[in-house]
């Protein structure tokens, strides 16, 4: 497998050198931990809120590729489809994943006037037209 598939089908994170074995495992834990604990300094968050996330996280896990149905999304959860809309975002995805690299690279990240990232002076789109 390219190195590149592994990295996109397991991730970075420093658990997979573990053990391959235990990977998964030890991912649904910290998933588990984000989604009951982390997520709960937001406001509105609550016991129902971290369920329909769970199951939200688990039918893209089991949807692979994949290309959402909001509606039967929505009908699914239980939530409405503006909520929805707020949790997949794969824009929010990219611009998540890419702030978490320059940050753990050590660059300094700010909000320029256009566009989503202004590291080292360059101001950085993340899927924009341009």
């Amino acid at each position: 497998m390219p190195l590149d598939s592994k990295f996109l089908k397991n991730g970075y994170l420093p658990i997979f050198s573990e053990g391959e074995n235990e990977y998964f495992y030890k991912l649904e834990q910290i998933i588990s931990t984000v989604v009951d604990i982390d997520l709960a300094y937001i406001a509105s968050y609550n016991y129902g809120t971290a369920i329909k996330k769970k199951k939200l996280l688990r039918v893209i896990a089991e949807s692979a590729p994949f290309k959402p149905n909001i509606s039967a999304l929505s009908n699914k959860l239980d939530i409405s489809c503006d909520r929805i809309l707020e949790y997949p975002e794969v824009r929010n995805l990219r611009e998540t994943f890419l702030l978490s690299q320059f940050l753990n690279a050590g660059y300094e990240v700010h909000e320029p006037q256009h566009g989503d990232f202004l590291v080292k002076g360059i101001t950085i789109e993340v899927g924009g037209k341009n």
